[in-house]
């Protein structure tokens, strides 16, 4: 009752003076730390929260929790009048048996995510939704079978919004000022200044419950190219959660991302065709993903038409066989453009896509790569961006699998992790090749194979250990060794058990690359041998022999055999 203005009138046998007027204010500790004097805060249950001016988010000064024993909590509270939205920064120690929690009436809205206890604690961005009417809003840090000392958590930044002052500054953080958007689903999105990339931050999506999806969706006018950046707020934002449509439909977002000089952003560049044409972002919360995304630097460029101009050159690439390379070019146009990979001037088969990605490459695949990029009013070609491709052949090993004039590549960096020529045992009284992991260790050995087809495959292999199981694996992959394997040996058998077994491959025409692992998991010994391997090319023509394989079998009446 004592807030108000003041003056002070003084007077005496000659007259008076009137002071000028002047403001009284009474601000508790929790208003100062909490940086918001429009509201009552209180906190509890006996010790109060404490003004922080060494650890805060902004400004000078935060609100930290009193230290507590396990098993209690401590709290603060307000009422607020809603609609609208109230926000907060959050932070504790990374220490395990603590919590910190959101209520608005009771529910539990919000619950701090820690981060590993060897990382730097951080502060973290929150908002809850306030209903109309009285919202009783508390935060409660408790402290559970805990050994550590120094575990507080504290609050900074607490402010309310009505939904119209959300929209405007939303509007603001999104980038696209001029046009109307609209919000959807479940969750919200909020303006986020820590992770966004400009100083009016980005726009975050939140509170997005199990199962829902919260949207953003936009009517823009083309022809023009719509670039937006965007990021996972997940722990490892190494891949973005967000989904794209255009009109209704999906779009790949993969596929139209182009490099950002940011770390952990991914940017898009959307082709926007000519008339009204209606963009969506969406963020799912399910069993794929349960991260919040940002979303930042959005912006609309007309174009007009012309023939393309190249803005991103493709970049030279070095690699190690059996590698890969990446290449991109970044170009705008109206009619919008199509695109031509080439290497060494020969167009590269069905690479039309803005990226061009280039896998199993060997030292006979390096060139230079160039992109023809046109539409109806012209073309233009890119530099040259030089393809790189370095081998490191084992040849002993080549000669191990008796493969003629054999490319052979081990790949493992570790020594004892390498196939190695192998005298004691082969199919062929010779040598082999043997892939060893002993009873203490587990792993996979591998090596690749270039081949250049189309023609047949054939090789011998058996699989050992000190007892039969079938924990162990043998495989044979084509072009990618982590696809399903085109053969296979999974029975390991003591040694004097243990068989060879021939296989025969189809090899498609064209280069390719086949991969020979042995994954050992069980815990006893492991041996895998490869032995007599031939490729023999194939020439347009009729079949010239067939070869049938017999066994000797005893079947019981009405028993089928292979």
């Amino acid at each position: 009752e004592m807030v108000g203005n003041y003056h002070v009138e003084i007077t005496n046998d000659y007259g008076s003076t009137t002071s000028e007027m002047t403001s009284l204010k009474v601000v508790n500790t929790l208003q100062e730390a909490l940086d918001n004097g429009d509201y009552a805060f209180d906190s509890g249950p006996e010790e109060t929260w404490s003004l922080d001016e060494t650890i805060h988010f902004s400004d000078e000064d935060s609100a930290r929790s009193p230290e507590i024993e396990n098993n209690q909590s401590t709290w603060v509270e307000v009422e607020v009048e809603g609609p609208g939205m109230l926000f907060f920064n959050w932070r504790t120690t990374n220490d395990y048996g603590q919590e910190f929690r959101c209520f608005v009436n009771g529910e539990v809205m919000d619950v701090f995510q820690k981060d590993y206890s060897w990382k730097e604690p951080r502060w973290l961005s929150s908002a809850v939704k306030i209903e109309e009417g009285e919202n009783s809003v508390k935060w409660e840090y408790t402290k559970q079978d805990s050994f550590s000392q120094n575990m507080y958590g504290w609050l900074d930044d607490v402010y309310f919004f009505t939904w119209e002052e959300i929209k405007e500054a939303a509007v603001a953080a999104f980038g696209l000022e001029d046009m109307e958007l609209e919000f959807g689903g479940e969750g919200m999105w909020i303006t986020d200044s820590i992770n966004g990339l400009d100083g009016e931050g980005g726009l975050a999506s939140t509170g997005i419950p199990n199962g829902g999806k919260s949207w953003i969706e936009v009517t823009l006018d083309g022809p023009a190219y719509m670039e937006f950046h965007h990021k996972s707020l997940g722990e490892f934002p190494r891949s973005s959660p967000l989904q794209f449509s255009l009109d209704d439909t999906f779009v790949d977002l993969e596929w139209l991302d182009y490099s950002a000089d940011e770390i952990d952003w991914f940017r898009g560049v959307i082709e926007i065709p000519e008339a009204e044409h209606k963009v969506r972002w969406v963020v799912e919360n399910n069993l794929m993903s349960t991260d919040n995304v940002i979303i930042d630097l959005v912006e609309l460029s007309l174009v007009e038409e012309g023939e393309p101009e190249i803005y991103l050159e493709p970049e030279a690439n070095e690699t190690q066989a059996p590698g890969f390379a990446f290449f991109e070019v970044e170009a705008r146009g109206y009619p919008f453009p199509t695109y031509q990979w080439f290497r060494d001037g020969e167009p590269l088969e069905g690479e039309i896509a803005r990226v061009l990605w280039l896998d199993n490459l060997w030292e006979d695949d390096s060139g230079e790569i160039t992109v023809v990029v046109s539409n109806e009013l012209g073309e233009v070609e890119s530099q040259v961006a030089d393809l790189i491709v370095t081998e490191i052949l084992d040849e002993e090993l080549a000669d191990a699998i008796d493969l003629e004039n054999g490319r052979v590549i081990n790949m493992n960096v570790e020594e004892e992790r390498k196939w190695s020529r192998f005298t004691s045992k082969s199919s062929d009284g010779e040598d082999s090749a043997r892939g060893y992991v002993p009873s203490n260790d587990w792993g996979y050995q591998t090596f690749a194979v270039r081949f250049e087809g189309p023609g047949y495959l054939t090789f011998k292999w058996r699989l050992e250990s000190s007892l039969e199981h079938v924990d162990d694996f043998l495989g044979c992959f084509l072009d990618d060794e982590y696809s399903d394997p085109v053969a296979f040996l999974y029975e390991a058998n003591l040694s004097p058990r243990a068989k060879w077994h021939d296989n025969r491959l189809i090899i498609p025409e064209g280069r390719h690359t086949l991969y020979f692992t042995f994954e050992k998991w069980s815990d006893r010994m492991g041996k895998a041998y490869i032995d007599e391997m031939v490729f023999t090319k194939a020439e347009l023509g009729k079949p010239t022999s067939v070869t049938a394989s017999s066994v000797e079998e005893e079947p019981d009446l009405g028993q089928s055999i292979e």
